[in-house]
């Protein structure tokens, strides 16, 4: 783009514009003429300077920005998928994290909690194994993890910061695993872990 701008200004330049070369307007100018918006309140006087703009200004403007947008677009597209997708690295504290996945079970879990209309309550975060989506992302947050013993998923769903750890998955070997290592990674946080066989103390 400063390149696009150097040599627009330099055209503009040879050919005489000396009305559009000026800096506190040149940039206004170009802008404005290049994503083909035109107010009209500046434009070349000369030939030349009506070439330079027909055959470069705008053509090459008009590409520049298609490709600044088509890059943003794309971009807040990939934050948006990486956070449904549960890749996208969270930056809280204070919330509650609910590790497993069973469907139902979990989401009723989830409006429990959210139902206690507390405006204090902080927020949640569901981690998982499973290859899912988050299943409601407009109410809480989503990480997909390698296991819930890998410490970089975790530390996207901000393990260490996390106030509330229930842990509720369907192997209890594996809740008793993540028990022990969330009680390493936080150890002040409030825990609850749900096991099948009852007998596990």
């Amino acid at each position: 783009m400063l390149l696009y701008a150097l040599i627009s200004y330099g055209l503009l330049s040879l050919a005489g514009e000396e009305q559009l070369i000026v800096l506190d307007k040149f940039f206004y100018w170009l802008i404005v003429t290049a994503s083909t918006v035109g107010y009209g309140d500046l434009s070349p006087s000369t030939t030349w300077g009506e070439v330079i703009v027909g055959l470069w200004v705008i053509p090459v403007g008009l590409s520049i920005f298609a490709l600044v947008l088509t890059r943003a677009g794309f971009h807040l597209s990939d934050f948006y998928s990486r956070g449904k997708k549960g890749y996208r690295m969270l930056t809280i504290s204070q919330h509650t994290i609910i590790i497993g996945w069973n469907g139902q079970r979990t989401i009723r879990l989830i409006d429990l909690l959210l139902g206690k209309g507390d405006a204090q309550h902080n927020r949640i975060v569901l981690c998982v194994t499973d290859d899912i989506e988050n299943p409601m992302p407009n109410k809480i947050d989503f990480v997909k993890a390698e296991s819930f013993t890998h410490n970089e998923s975790m530390q996207r769903a901000c393990l260490s910061d996390a106030k509330q750890i229930i842990i509720d998955t369907d192997q209890d070997d594996i809740t008793l695993t993540t028990a022990l290592y969330c009680k390493k990674a936080n150890p002040d946080s409030h825990k609850t872990a749900y096991v099948q066989d009852e007998g596990i103390g």
